[in-house]
């Protein structure tokens, strides 16, 4: 009697381990999915990884579903927007890369403020975009995003992307996952040659990183102006600006970071309409 007592009690612990377990995986997942989890080849989704289990990937009368461009032009920015909806739903999470036809990662992301988006691992994966905090709706969502191109024909670019259509019972059980790809070709007609020096701003390094009180930006320019340099925290928002000049060719710009909260931070620099960005992690 006394030996059955104490393996129910070891089983009693074990299943409370376990659920908490998939409730604190559960909370982790809210604030951004984990790098590849697209779909892409290679990647995992969070169907097959065990962050989501219970049911079989694009197995319900959900989908998701890219609204953007077919085309792509040098360093020029494309807005697209990536859609999801599940009746039933009660939150939504999404995983999305760019890849070339080598399956290698190309461009760069810009985080649009306000869009509930950030990179992944908390601003430690610039080439995966995910949601900062699940979205707490009922039967469909989207989001807003914004990709940079190289400054070159990278011939075919495929955009692949994930979803989680939760029911929001605040575990992993349940939820179902969809995933989808969009293509974009490189614009018919556009003179390559214009784009072999860069019109825009180009940042070849940010250090430290991670940075303490300072951080360096070494950029090149094509022109004199003055460049406008935003600082957002995971959430999107704002939280510091500042305006510098500049000369033609390579720049380095010392930029005090001791006001800005421990964690990751998306940088960007704005210069006659174009941008570039990037990210760097504050620790004290």
């Amino acid at each position: 009697m006394e030996q059955r007592k104490s393996t129910s009690s070891h089983a009693g612990s074990a299943a409370v381990l376990i659920l908490a377990v998939i409730l604190t995986g559960a909370s982790f997942y809210s604030t951004g999915a984990p790098s590849r989890r697209t779909g892409a080849p290679g990647d995992f989704t969070c169907a097959d990884s065990g962050c989501h289990a219970g049911n079989g990937l694009n197995s319900s009368t959900g989908s998701i579903a890219f609204v953007a461009p077919s085309e792509y032009a040098p360093s020029t920015p494309v807005n697209f927007v990536l859609q999801t909806q599940r009746p039933g739903a009660q939150a939504f999470g999404f995983s999305i890369t760019a890849r070339d036809a080598f399956n290698h990662a190309i461009g760069s992301w810009e985080i649009i403020p306000g869009s509930g988006t950030a990179l992944s691992e908390n601003g430690l994966d610039p080439t995966h975009v995910t949601h900062d905090q699940a979205a707490r709706v009922f039967d469909e969502h989207q989001w807003n995003l914004r990709w940079i191109p190289p400054n070159m024909d990278a011939g075919v670019v495929t955009f692949y992307a994930a979803t989680n259509t939760a029911n929001g019972n605040g575990n992993q059980l349940g939820d179902f996952i969809f995933t989808t790809s969009h293509q974009l070709s490189f614009a018919s007609g556009v003179d390559v040659e214009q784009f072999e020096i860069p019109q825009r701003i180009a940042i070849q390094s940010a250090f430290p990183n991670p940075a303490h009180e300072s951080i360096t930006l070494s950029l090149d320019s094509f022109l004199a102006e003055t460049v406008s340099i935003e600082f957002f925290d995971m959430s999107g928002r704002l939280v510091k600006e500042l305006q510098r000049s500049i000369r033609p060719g390579s720049n380095e710009l010392m930029i005090e970071t001791r006001d800005l909260s421990p964690g990751a931070h998306v940088y960007r620099v704005v210069a006659a309409g174009h941008t570039a960005s990037g990210s760097i992690l504050i620790s004290r």
